[in-house]
This record gives C-alpha cells, structure tokens and sequence, in this order.
C-alpha cells in the first residue's frame, strides 16, 4: 500500500522501530527507486554527486545507510519526476545524510 500523504498511522507504526532511529522525509528522483519499493521495504541509500553540469559522478559515489526500513512511500509525484519516501534512519546517520541532500543525487537500492 502506498501512503498518500503522510499521516499520524505512519508515526505511530511498528516498521523500522529502532530505538536510535529517525523518520527522515526524501524526494527521491522516480528513476532511483526501485518500482517494488513500498512500505516495509529495506533499502541502502547511496549518494552520487552531482558534477557542475548537474549530472552524476560515479566516482564519487558513497554509501549513507544500509538496511534502512521504509516508512511510506508517496508516488503522487510521479509525473512531476519524484517520488516522497520516508525512511528510518540510524540517528547517527541523520546528519550525513541531511548533508548528502544538496549536492548529491539519492539513490534508493532495494533489498530482494
């Protein structure tokens, strides 16, 4: 099921409930997530910079978190190029991945 907009059932469920987690809201491009991905999903988050002509460097790629529990996913953006996806982040990771946001592209992998 996906989650139309991000409402209280969405914070108050089981999924991802790591003591030292952080539900984390993405706008993540619709050709870097996994068609499959929906709530409940486990994910790696990778970060992929951005050279100045705006496309990705694979070079510089690094991985933000690993096993992340998605929380919702919201494909209403869709025809604008986007998808909203919230996930549960480890709380140490929260920073890294908050400052990966503006010059990197994110890149959601999913775990089959």
């Amino acid at each position: 099921r996906y989650i139309g907009d991000w409402s209280s059932d969405v914070c108050s469920s089981d999924l991802g409930s790591e003591v030292d987690g952080r539900y984390v809201p993405l706008e993540i491009a619709i050709h870097d997530l996994p068609t499959n991905v929906e709530r409940g999903s486990i994910v790696d988050i990778y970060a992929i910079a951005k050279n100045s002509a705006g496309s990705a460097s694979l070079e510089s790629t690094s991985l933000i978190a690993s096993a992340t529990t998605v929380i919702g996913v919201d494909r209403k953006g869709d025809l604008s190029g986007s998808v909203g996806v919230i996930v549960n982040i480890r709380n140490q990771n929260v920073l890294s991945l908050i400052s990966q946001i503006s010059e990197h592209r994110l890149l959601l992998v999913a775990h089959v």
